[in-house]
């Protein structure tokens, strides 16, 4: 019965010891992420709402988002957001979550995620800006990008009443 206890304890010991193994490499590998991260989603974001570039958010889209979305319904989507007008103050972003994610027994490596929230004032009216990234190795992605423009609800709020 000692035996048993005695291996129970050294399992445990290594079990923790792991896990904090993993919980300082998780800190390591995001200390700097998120300032990366921030400077590139404020300058992405500045490039593609000045004058609600398309081809902006191609050159930075991930495989996955170009992917799921029909190119016709993006095309679409920025012609509505351009009745806001040119970009007249970017207000900046803030991080609202990120994930550290590693990828055992694939060849893609290991990433952060992260989703930021940005608000613009624009000619026509204000939106808020969801950006979703991720980094693969040492290059950022959009995998998410999503505008609430205000001026727009506001819009159709009126016609709904």
């Amino acid at each position: 019965m000692r035996k048993f206890f005695f291996g129970v304890g050294i399992f445990s010991a290594i079990f923790v010891t792991v896990i904090l193994i993993g919980i300082g490499y998780a800190v390591f590998f995001s200390a700097g992420q998120d300032e990366e991260a921030k400077r590139y989603v404020d300058s992405s974001l500045i490039a593609i709402t000045s004058n609600w570039d398309v081809n902006e958010l191609r050159s930075r889209a991930s495989q996955e988002l170009l992917r799921s979305t029909k190119q016709d319904d993006l095309v679409s989507l920025f012609t509505r957001f351009a009745t806001l007008g040119p970009l007249v103050e970017y207000e900046g972003s803030k991080r609202e979550g990120w994930k550290l994610f590693i990828n055992i027994g694939t060849n893609e490596g290991n990433g952060f995620k992260a989703t930021y929230v940005a608000h613009g004032k624009y000619n026509n009216g204000k939106a808020e800006i969801h950006c979703v990234i991720v980094k693969l190795g040492d290059v950022w992605k959009i995998i998410g990008f999503h505008v609430i423009p205000s001026a727009l609800i506001a819009d159709k709020a009126g016609r709904n009443t």
